[in-house]
């Protein structure tokens, strides 16, 4: 988890959110870092991590801001 101005980026790995589709993948990200944190997080868009080829995915990051 990484921390700037407000908001945080965290990792998920690849197989936690490959088969969840697409516009149901800031739900389940939210759900997950809920769950490993304990900490009310707004996802506010997730984004594949691809390898140089662009063929791959290599995990998520998850763009969240904390729920006051």
């Amino acid at each position: 988890m990484s921390s700037q101005r407000g908001s945080n980026s965290v990792f998920i790995a690849t197989d936690l959110l490959d088969k969840v589709p697409e516009g149901e993948r800031a739900a389940r990200a939210q759900r997950l870092i809920q769950q490993r944190t304990g900490k009310s997080w707004h996802v506010v868009r997730v984004e594949p991590i691809r390898d140089e080829a662009a063929q791959e995915v290599k995990g998520f990051i998850a763009y969240t801001e904390q729920v006051q």
